[in-house]
């Protein structure tokens, strides 16, 4: 938390407030208050480069939240695009009604997920694509209804899984009927 060093308004930004440069809140950074040209120097050959570079770097200021195209409800995000009603969701395009997660695209209602990518209704899953309703998984593609798997493929309704493919009903790698999977798995 910290002030814009241009409106002085407390919000919450990438930057601590002892950072040597200016950070200005998103409605300032876009805003006509200040332009890009009033940082502008000529180049002084009798001094090194990277000395000039130095101070032109500390002197011109940043934004404090990267938040692009429509972001609504999703204060507490940063290097986004197209969010709705996230929460401390970073580097991610397109999600929704996402928390605590990273790098999830085009995505919604994931918690604690990092790399689900076209998924939905997913918990602590990490590199999973095109998963539904999935949780505690890894590696996983296009699986559905289904808990703590490692590396499957197009797999429903499996629980414990490992390296399986185009499999249902499955408990710790082994087949089971869809009724005896339904009651070993209420019994969990």
């Amino acid at each position: 938390k910290r002030k814009c060093d241009l409106c002085g308004q407390e919000s919450i930004m990438m930057y601590p407030a002892d950072t040597p440069f200016p950070v200005y809140c998103k409605p300032c950074w876009w805003s006509d208050k200040w332009s890009a040209r009033e940082y502008a120097r000529d180049c002084d050959f009798s001094k090194p480069f990277f000395q000039q570079f130095r101070e032109l770097f500390l002197a011109v200021p940043r934004c404090g939240v990267i938040q692009q195209k429509n972001s609504v409800n999703s204060e507490y995000t940063n290097r986004v695009t197209d969010m709705r009603n996230c929460y401390l969701v970073f580097a991610t395009t397109n999600a929704e009604n996402s928390k605590y997660s990273s790098f999830i695209q085009d995505s919604k209602e994931c918690i604690d997920c990092f790399g689900a990518i076209k998924s939905e209704r997913c918990y602590e899953c990490v590199d999973c694509l095109q998963c539904y309703n999935v949780a505690f998984s890894q590696e996983s593609n296009n699986c559905t209804d289904s808990w703590f798997l490692v590396n499957c493929n197009n797999c429903q309704n499996c629980f414990g899984c490992v390296n399986l493919r185009n499999k249902r009903y499955c408990i710790f790698n082994e087949q089971y009927s869809k009724e005896e999977y339904q009651k070993r798995i209420a019994g969990m």
